[in-house]
């Protein structure tokens, strides 16, 4: 009876080891002798999708790996800028799994040594960009361009340019040496890269605040210089096509003048050339009105003056 029921436990506990439950979100490789099983056609390795999978008790072991997305805090780390000022800077890194052979060879599936790595390049990668940048430049630049920069280095790091033994174990898979991009090599991808936060040291920052306060006041003054400036050219060029304007407008209302001066004695020549004495009565007509036309003007004249010849006697003249 006893063997009996040590026959029952030792079968159960087969079944239990025999059998493994791959949880959402999750996804797992299987390893048989310490290697990766990996499928014959494009030697990948054979990802076991969420469910109930069977392994051989002993023999197979499965390592569980999260192939969600990841993110890494980075809390309060110390930087000088150009000018050799602190700041600290709180940032974030999203990253996931891509490639997970190379990610379990270069980590054994620990998490923390890729957070430890990221921590570290993405650190040093900061302390280079943020050396080159004054502060008022990077509050400028409103994180958008520094991430951008982290984002694009972390992704295309190069292995020569790192220590990269502490990232991975290089005796595990001599063909993980061939690859050169680091991100490659640990089998993973970075998703964003954000930085939350950046702060002053002591009186950094209203210090700064001052400064581009008095350097946006003094370009705000430039502006307004140049467009004073701007506007008296434009008034003086304004006033300039103005006076050509009028000049030409006044040189074609004299033409226009002369013409019609010259039309009219034309057209007075042409009625009164055969009757010169009623032309000379008009004429005498337009100077009576002409002089009387003044009420203040008193004139004394001889009314016996040849002037006064048609007022005497008008009819009897053109006759």
């Amino acid at each position: 009876m006893q063997k009996q029921i040590t026959l029952i436990l030792i079968t159960l506990i087969m079944f239990q080891l025999s059998f493994t439950i791959i949880h959402e979100g999750n996804n797992a490789i299987l390893i048989r002798f310490n290697r990766i099983l990996t499928d014959k056609k494009n030697n990948n390795p054979i990802l076991l999708e969420p469910g109930l999978h069977f392994k051989i008790p002993f023999i197979d072991f499965i390592q569980v790996l999260d192939n969600r997305i990841r993110t890494l805090n980075i809390q309060s780390n110390h930087f000088l800028s150009k000018e050799n000022k602190e700041i600290f800077i709180d940032y974030y890194i999203k990253w996931r799994i891509s490639n997970f052979k190379n990610y379990y060879i270069s980590t054994e599936g620990n998490y923390s040594k890729i957070e430890t790595m990221l921590d570290q390049i993405s650190n040093e990668i900061l302390h280079i960009k943020i050396a080159k940048l004054h502060i008022k430049d990077i509050i400028n630049d409103l994180n958008v361009n520094l991430s951008k920069d982290i984002y694009k280095s972390l992704n295309n790091l190069n292995k020569n340019k790192i220590q990269t033994s502490i990232f991975y174990n290089q005796n595990k898979n001599n063909k993980l040496m061939s690859n050169t991009n680091i991100m490659e090599i640990l089998g993973i991808k970075i998703i964003d890269i954000q930085i939350n936060n950046i702060n002053f040291a002591n009186n950094e920052l209203t210090c700064l605040l001052n400064k581009i306060r008095y350097e946006r006041s003094s370009l705000a003054q430039n502006e307004i210089w140049k467009g004073k400036e701007e506007a008296k050219k434009i008034q003086k060029q304004a006033k300039y096509q103005a006076s050509l304007i009028i000049d030409e407008a006044k040189k074609q209302a004299s033409i226009i003048y002369g013409d019609t001066e010259f039309q009219v004695a034309k057209i007075f020549n042409d009625t009164f050339k055969n009757d010169i004495e009623f032309y000379v009565f008009i004429k005498s007509l337009n100077a009576y009105k002409n002089i009387f036309d003044k009420n203040k003007d008193l004139i004394i004249f001889n009314l016996d003056s040849e002037f006064f010849k048609y007022m005497k006697k008008p009819f009897v003249n053109m006759n």
